[in-house]
């Protein structure tokens, strides 16, 4: 059976000229990342990292309120997602997911729902800091 798949570029005009297939329950909430330099949209893949404090109280609930928000990573593109914790320094965690290239990492931020926003409103609450530091990384070429 033959499936069509179109480029990421018509994907990209499709977007722009029915902006009602993400805005509905689009909640935008996610800041853009803050780069060194301009990246080619196809370029990849992208391993993107958030890392985590946590309360002590939260210590023990922390890893199942967060492996909710691995179906959601996998639901917006991602194709791998995994947490650590980290060994040396006390309730840190590290969640990582692996997304095939720029372009997708950066619909991620458009694809977010106000449903996946309070999920990670749930997860941030554990947090000792505000907001979980993301850090998005790119294969070298």
């Amino acid at each position: 059976m033959f499936m069509f798949v179109p480029p990421a570029e018509a994907l990209d005009i499709v977007d722009r000229r029915c902006p009602l297939i993400t805005t509905p329950t689009a909640s935008m909430h996610w800041p853009e990342p803050n780069l060194a330099r301009s990246i080619d949209a196809g370029r990849g893949p992208v391993l993107a990292t958030v890392e985590y404090r946590i309360k002590p109280d939260d210590r023990s609930s922390f890893p199942q309120a967060i492996t909710k928000l691995a179906d959601e990573r996998r639901r917006h593109g991602a194709s791998e997602w995994d947490l650590f914790e980290h060994l040396s320094l006390a309730r840190r965690f590290l969640e990582i997911f692996k997304l095939d290239s720029w372009i997708e990492h950066s619909r991620q931020h458009e694809r977010v729902t106000r449903a996946d926003r309070q999920l990670q409103d749930l997860v941030n609450s554990c947090q000792i800091d505000d907001a979980p530091k993301p850090t998005p990384l790119v294969a070298p070429r």
